[in-house]
């Protein structure tokens, strides 16, 4: 009985884990000027998380890596702020399936290319 007990709570601690997600993803600056900050939020989130960007400027064509885990959305937003104060806001980034971002601009305004 005991045996099937530890069973049953392992199976359902791993099946609790698998709802958290590790989103980590690679984040390509595409656009034309230089990003100092990143700011990632769930879509349909009414607040901005800390800065996650982890060097200290991000340059044209640069690209680094993302790291966060803990959520089980898949859909986000990135904001990104340039040196100028700026900013910039990419919605409904997948982060279950994509694990390259690349931020650019079109005529039509932020795109990004996910791969």
């Amino acid at each position: 009985m005991k045996k099937i007990f530890l069973a049953v709570v392992m199976i359902f601690a791993f099946g609790l884990t698998s709802f958290a997600q590790q989103q980590n993803f690679t984040l390509v600056n595409g656009c034309d000027f230089i990003i100092t900050h990143v700011y990632i939020t769930p879509t349909q989130a009414d607040n901005w998380g800390e800065d996650v960007l982890t060097v200290d400027v991000l340059a044209p064509d640069e690209e680094c890596d993302i790291y966060f885990t803990g959520y089980s959305e898949c859909g986000w937003d990135i904001q990104a702020y340039a040196e100028d104060g700026s900013y910039a806001t990419w919605t409904n980034i997948d982060l279950c399936e994509y694990f390259v971002i690349t931020l650019t601009m079109t005529d039509d305004g932020p795109y990004a290319i996910m791969e």
